[in-house]
């Protein structure tokens, strides 16, 4: 597998490239509206075949190189537990600038929920195999326990009452959030997003691990078993991933939304018929990962070709903060108003990306990193180092902190 300075794992950043583009795209799409047959036909697209997808395979790569940050700690003989956990807490802060002041809710999962790979890298494949199912179905067995407990306990109709009543007032605080998003005033819409993020993530699902945890144990196991590094070595198993992502997002697709025998309560009929969340339209993600591995591995030339993809992918962070903060500013009333068909959607996300790519490009040709990377490295190590190309040592923010 190529690699580049620093030892970096090219392929990692070529997918998190891709992966960029596609958050863009969904982005785009999810503020654009659906004025025609076509715009009606392009939303769909975005959401059959890339939202969620993307998503997925940028959880995937976080919980990759955060575990190999951990491996190369330990390789060095460092205790590193306190250095990550600073890094985590630094990611968890761009994550409430992310949710909290622009909308975008992705970054405070990840910090999280990547605090247990500090444990469980070290676990055997079977455990973490195991774990991955577990985890994956936890939303749905603790739905499942929850609603049977409510049935036993309220009987049927009481249940029904409740998880209404429960369903109503959700639809309620989101409502309410739509609606403050409206208002002109940025700090209006700030303080209202701000209001709203202890709700979001104190609600029973935030603490179940099904969503991003579940994605960090497959890149883990990936990483594990050398399949990023050496793909050219693991054809066969990338094949079956990749025929498992399709069929599993075939049937989330077309087989759990059929009709199915109606049960009493909701919250145990939700989960058999969402598959234990288990069976998901994001595991295409594997899909798109194993033929990215596979076309690369054989044709190495190609990557050197790709090499938009993989700028922007080192800097991945920086550029997923300038995308939330360039689309949010451009379709908000607070901002430049923009009422984007959904037709155009797709155009206006190559666009930006082709700008971040730009960026990058030449960014790094001056900067050994990305601000935001920058930042959180400093948040990590607890001290400043040079961001230009062949800077001299800079100064220290305070003596670096004995890892724990």
């Amino acid at each position: 597998m190529q690699r580049q300075e620093s030892d970096r794992i090219v392929i990692l950043d070529l997918l998190r490239g891709i992966a960029l583009l596609g958050m863009i795209l969904v982005h785009f799409n999810d503020k654009a509206m659906a004025t025609s047959g076509l715009g009606k036909f392009t939303s769909a697209f975005v959401e059959l075949f890339v939202e969620n997808k993307s998503y997925t395979t940028f959880a995937m790569l976080f919980g990759v190189g955060f575990a190999l940050q951990i491996r190369a700690a330990q390789a060095r003989g460092e205790a590193s537990q306190l250095r990550l956990l600073r890094r985590l807490l630094g990611l968890g802060l761009f994550g409430i600038i992310a949710e909290g002041v622009f909308g975008f809710g992705v970054l405070i999962g990840y910090a999280m929920w990547g605090v247990p790979l500090l444990v469980m890298w070290r676990w055997s494949a079977r455990a973490l195999l195991i774990a991955t199912v577990l985890c994956a179905a936890s939303l749905s067995l603790f739905e499942l326990s929850a609603g049977a407990y409510q049935w036993a306990t309220l009987g049927v109709e009481s249940t029904r009452a409740a998880n209404k009543k429960a369903t109503v007032s959700q639809r309620a605080t989101r409502a309410a959030l739509r609606t403050a998003e409206t208002q002109a005033s940025f700090t209006s819409v700030v303080a209202a997003r701000m209001k709203h993020l202890p709700w979001q993530h104190t609600r029973s699902f935030a603490f179940t691990p099904w969503g991003p945890m579940v994605v960090f144990l497959v890149g883990l196991l990936a990483l594990r078993h050398g399949i990023l590094e050496h793909p050219e070595q693991h054809q066969r198993l990338i094949v079956g991933a990749m025929a498992a992502g399709v069929l599993s997002w075939a049937i989330s697709h077309w087989v759990l939304p059929l009709p199915w025998p109606v049960l009493p309560i909701g919250r145990v009929a939700g989960p058999i018929r969402e598959g234990f969340r288990i069976i998901r339209d994001d595991w295409l993600a594997l899909t798109y990962i194993g033929a990215v591995l596979l076309v690369t591995s054989s044709w190495p030339k190609l990557v050197a070709g790709l090499d938009w993809f993989v700028g922007a992918g080192r800097l991945a962070l920086t550029n997923y903060m300038i995308q939330i903060v360039v689309i949010d500013v451009l379709t908000r009333e607070y901002g430049f108003k923009v009422k984007l068909s959904a037709e155009h959607a797709p155009f206006a996300a190559f666009g930006l990306f082709a700008v971040l790519a730009l960026f990058s490009r030449y960014w790094l040709q001056g900067f050994r990193t990305g601000p935001c990377e920058w930042l959180l490295r400093a948040i990590t190590y607890w001290k400043i180092e040079p961001m230009r190309r062949g800077a001299e040592a800079a100064s220290v923010m305070g003596a670096p902190a004995k890892s724990k």
